[in-house]
C-alpha cells in the first residue's frame, strides 16, 4: 500500500523517518506528553444516536479528541 495509505507499513515507515529527522533537527525532547481519549466521554456520548458506538463513526472521537488538545 502507498505511504497515502494511513496506517500502511509505508506511512508508518515515513513517519517514523520524519520523526528521527524532528530528532537531528532540533534535538532530543525535553518532554514526551500522552494524550488518551476516553470513548465514554459525555461529548462524544451526545453525537452519537442511539445504538452507535464511538468505533463507529470515529470522525466524531477524533473532532472531540481535537478540541479537548486544543484547550490542553
Amino acid at each position: 500500500l502507498p505511504a497515502s495509505f494511513i496506517g500502511s507499513r509505508r506511512w508508518s515507515s515515513e513517519n517514523t523517518a520524519d520523526g528521527l529527522a524532528l530528532t537531528c533537527v532540533k534535538g532530543t525532547p525535553s518532554y514526551f506528553v500522552t494524550f488518551t481519549c476516553n470513548a465514554d466521554w459525555p461529548e462524544i456520548k451526545s453525537c452519537l444516536a442511539p445504538g452507535q458506538s464511538a468505533s463507529d463513526i470515529p470522525i466524531i472521537v477524533a473532532r472531540v479528541f481535537k478540541q479537548c488538545l486544543q484547550q490542553f
